[in-house]
């Protein structure tokens, strides 16, 4: 039997080769090339429109495969990746992998999880089970790299990592960057995206994912409030397990049915969600609990929550929760205003005229100066 190999193959192996030395600032680049460089390769062993062609046998691929295998386990690792690629030119499904593995584990060439994922990702796709483990593999070993590189304040690194590990299917990558997001750590702080990932995360088990996006569906930050997928998504952590999730729904199956929606709000609040710190804040300050109300208004207002802001503007104004500070209130309701409160931008003028009727202009004169250069209307 007689094989057929493209000219044009060799041509695309080449350029691989170029690819993988390519210096690291370029490695979007280098991905798009190996995204190209594998469609190319599996138009090439599939079809037969290319005219320019030479043939071997089929014997003659076995017996390069079997060069590749007698030089690996004599440990002449650059020997073999040298016959495994040759067979693996022509197809090879077995030699395939081969040199994907010698890739990821640095034998016969230089250690590069990012040309072994391109190599067992045409053996996966001919059908060979072992890549595709190879690819879970190197998903986790991804994550692995990413929460090392967190973990040592190097968030690029572990942004990038997590990524890669996140599109090879690890859960634990996708939660890494929610967290990222969640936290604005090493990025801007985003709910949305943060949520987008949790899910991501949690639609592959991750228990921990599963209860942070419960709570951000119980708190409606970044996505909106929805009671039956808290539930669900509650659940699904307590059947994987989730600490927080358990001990939630064993308080809930002990409380009153008007005690729940509070409960709820109390543990998204641990989770530094501005909605539910909010929420739970407001709770506090319609039941007359201020002193409660007023650190939890506080920690949500300096998250960015509108509303927030103008409760805490209002408390300060009003002394409930805390001592009464007009120019602090301004302060907070100017915040509000930027964001477009319109109760904001109708009680700042009365907090102006507070403040001028008791004479407190000297205090922070500079700050209140500002602010009043913003809402020109508050002066009157």
């Amino acid at each position: 039997m007689r094989i057929e190999k493209n000219l044009v193959l060799e041509q695309i192996f080449n350029r691989s080769e170029i690819v993988n030395h390519a210096n690291h600032r370029d490695r979007h680049l280098m991905d798009l090339r190996k995204i190209i460089c594998t469609i190319l390769f599996m138009f090439a062993i599939f079809t037969n429109v290319l005219s320019q062609t030479k043939t071997v046998t089929q014997a003659q691929v076995d017996n390069w495969y079997n060069q590749g295998c007698n030089a690996y386990r004599a440990r002449r690792y650059t020997e073999a990746i040298k016959w495994m690629k040759k067979a693996a030119e022509y197809g090879d499904t077995a030699a395939i992998c081969h040199v994907g593995e010698l890739y990821y584990k640095g034998l016969g060439t230089e250690k590069d999880y990012d040309e072994a994922t391109t190599w067992f990702q045409l053996a996966s796709q001919l059908g060979c089970s072992k890549a595709t483990k190879w690819l879970r593999y190197i998903g986790y070993t991804w994550s692995e790299l990413a929460d090392s590189a967190f973990n040592s304040g190097d968030y690029l690194n572990a942004m990038q990592w997590a990524t890669k590990g996140s599109d090879l299917g690890d859960p634990r990558a996708p939660y890494r960057i929610a967290v990222m997001y969640h936290k604005g750590t090493g990025v801007e702080q985003s709910y949305t995206d943060a949520s987008k990932w949790y899910r991501k995360s949690a639609e592959r088990g991750h228990s921990a994912a599963q209860y942070l996006l419960s709570m951000m569906y119980v708190a409606g930050d970044g996505v909106e409030s929805n009671p039956k997928m808290e539930f669900f998504w509650l659940s699904k952590a307590a059947e994987n397990g989730n600490e927080n999730a358990l001990e939630l729904l064993a308080t809930l199956h002990e409380a009153k049915d008007d005690e729940v929606g509070l409960l709820m709000l109390e543990y998204a609040a641990k989770e530094d969600l501005p909605a539910a710190l909010f929420k739970l804040g407001y709770y506090y300050f319609q039941h007359e609990q201020e002193m409660n109300a007023f650190p939890l208004i506080l920690q949500s207002a300096n998250a960015g929550n509108m509303d927030a802001q103008f409760l805490l503007g209002i408390m300060y104004s009003t002394g409930k929760g805390t001592e009464k500070d007009y120019a602090m209130a301004l302060t907070w309701l100017d915040k509000a205003a930027v964001q477009g409160d319109k109760r904001a931008i109708e009680t700042g003028g009365k907090v102006v005229q507070m403040i001028l009727l008791q004479e407190r202009l000297n205090q922070n004169i500079q700050n209140i100066r500002e602010i009043l250069e913003r809402h020109p209307e508050w002066k009157k």
